[in-house]
């Protein structure tokens, strides 16, 4: 097992609700290549692609694209070589900060720095992973530790059930990222 947690996970067809998901992930040397598609008849309603890069601190994100019905719709893009982060519709520019994370990325990057140090992560505890978005927004999300839970669906798999809440009007809350 790779100490970073990434290296050696597999994970797909994940189902959620009443609109099929389907969660992959897939690590080829240093490079990953992780999608999260809802599918609406058999075919893609919405995905979202993040491709990139692991390296000493994790994931490396490059790129973002969400696409819906077939059709790229937005994307941001990690320059490495400038230390930019750029936009297909905001015409802004961010720097890269260290550990950045796509708003896919960090699904895969959260439970591997969990996992790098378990006993750090207990209840009132916090973790931070800086996320851009599609829109523009560059955030450092923190996510508090609320404790440890097993769940019955997954035959009592422990896990670590923690929360982030929204830092503006419409932006999502996590209430329940187990991992």
């Amino acid at each position: 097992q790779a100490e970073d947690g990434i290296r050696d996970h597999c994970v797909t067809g994940v189902q959620t609700c009443a609109l099929p998901i389907l969660l992959q992930w897939t690590l080829q040397q240093d490079r990953y290549d992780l999608s999260l598609r809802h599918l609406w008849a058999g075919q893609d309603s919405t995905a979202w692609v993040s491709r990139g890069q692991v390296d000493d601190a994790g994931l490396a994100p490059a790129r973002l694209v969400e696409s819906r019905k077939g059709r790229d719709r937005a994307a941001l893009s990690m320059d490495r070589e400038r230390a930019e982060l750029s936009f297909s519709g905001p015409s802004q520019r961010h720097p890269l900060v260290a550990g950045l994370q796509d708003r896919l990325s960090w699904m895969v990057q959260l439970p591997a720095i969990v996992q790098a140090d378990p006993a750090r992560f207990t209840a009132g505890r916090h973790v931070a992973v800086w996320v851009a978005g599609l829109r523009g927004e560059l955030d450092l999300w923190s996510f508090e530790v609320q404790g440890r839970e097993a769940l019955p669906l997954l035959a009592g798999l422990d896990t670590l059930h923690l929360r982030r809440e929204s830092l503006r009007p419409y932006d999502s809350q996590i209430g329940r990222a187990h991992v």
